[in-house]
Formats: C-alpha cells, structure tokens, sequence
C-alpha cells in the first residue's frame, strides 16, 4: 500500500469529493491555489481526504468557489448559494474569549479564574447549528500537537462549559492535577472511558477505570474550532 493510501482518512472522502467538485467548477486547483492563499500541498491533501480544513477556511473555499457553505461542510442543501437574510443584532452572540489554554499534550496552567480577553461575535442560529448554547460557550486556545490533524497548537476552539454529560467520540475540555487538556474519549463497555489523542503515532491511549471514570472533572464539550494562520 502506497503512502498516500496509507493517510487517506475514510471519513473525509464526501467532503473531499464536493470540495474537488467546487474547485473544478471554479476554475480549477491552480486558481484556487493562487486566489485562496493556500499551498497547493495543502489544497491536495484536503481534495485527497488526507486532512480536514477547518471551518474558516471551508468558508473561504466555499466563498471563493461561489458555492454553499452548508453544502460544501456538510453535504447538505444545494452547491447553490443563496442570498442570505440579514443578520439582525440581537440574534448575534459575543462569545468570552479566556486568556486559557487547553494542553494537547501535558496539562495546561490557567489562572483561576482566567482573564476574559476579548469576545468573539457568532450568530445565535449558527450556535444552535453546532449544539451549543449561547451563554455557556467559551473560547479557549490549543497547546500543544497531541490533537493534530484535527486541532492544532493555537486553534481557538469554542467549549460549552455546561455541556459535561459525556458522549462518545466527542472532544472534550478536561480538568486535570496537571491543568487543562482536551481529548476525545471513548465509553467502553464495562463502564471505563478511555481519552484519545487523534495523534496516536505520538501519544497512545489513556484508559481510566469506572471509579476514575466517575472522578473525571468534565469542563465542557468542544463544539467548533478556528484556525490561526
């Protein structure tokens, strides 16, 4: 098996082939390349489904390409774009920007309580979208690799600091001795969970009994991520 076969992530192949599909109709990769600001490595990883852009850049493919956003992330609706309605300012959220980072790797170390420094605008029906709730969100910074391909160190990602029931598959912001992480933990079957890092070449799998299991300081599901460039 070749190595490009080998990184080839299943999951992101429908998205990979509407993303393949815009660009054609935009004109093709090279313009793209050249108007997107991205390198065409990078472009062809994501057209290959060897990684996963984040939500800002889909936006400005999506932009760039003339097709819909909603259709482009996630498959649904028509490549058609459509006018969109204004956004009336009560409907738009400032979300808390913490001076906090949360560790894809060791524990980060915060200030108890962080320093809110900024807020970062989102519309209350896009917030609804993604599952989280207005007032319980919260935006904190990635540290670290552990995470990597789907955050990287310095991503801004919105926690729902009420949202501590645990569901499996799902990223999580985690309390620890050590100070903040963020994993996806899986549920097993005889009640232990087990916390997941999507770079498992570098960082193995942490299986926590149900007594420790129980024990584990949730603070809030991941709901959304940035990218800073």
């Amino acid at each position: 098996m070749s190595d490009v076969r080998q990184k080839v992530r299943p999951e992101l192949a429908p998205f990979a082939q509407r993303l393949t599909s815009a660009i054609e109709a935009a004109g093709g990769l090279a313009r793209v390349v050249k108007e997107l600001g991205k390198s065409r490595a990078t472009l062809d990883r994501w057209m290959n489904a060897q990684a996963a852009p984040s939500l800002l850049d889909i936006a400005d493919v999506a932009k760039l390409c003339n097709v819909s956003l909603e259709w482009l992330a996630t498959g649904v609706g028509s490549p058609e774009t459509e006018t969109p309605a204004p956004i009336e300012t009560s409907d738009v959220v400032y979300v808390p920007i913490l001076d906090a980072g949360v560790a894809a790797g060791l524990g980060a170390v915060n200030d108890d309580p962080p320093e809110q420094v900024g807020t970062w605008p989102f519309t209350r029906r896009f917030l609804r979208r993604i599952g989280a709730v207005a007032e319980r969100a919260r935006i904190l910074f990635v540290s670290g690799d552990s995470m990597e391909p789907t955050l990287h160190d310095r991503d801004p990602v919105m926690v729902d600091v009420g949202h501590t029931d645990i569901q499996h598959g799902f990223i999580y912001a985690i309390s620890t001795p050590d100070g903040l992480i963020v994993k996806r933990i899986q549920r097993n079957v005889d009640g232990s969970i087990t916390l997941i890092s999507d770079n498992k070449d570098f960082y193995p799998p942490e299986r926590l009994s149900s007594t420790d299991a129980d024990r584990l300081q949730i603070v809030g599901r991941v709901h959304w991520q940035g990218r800073l460039v």
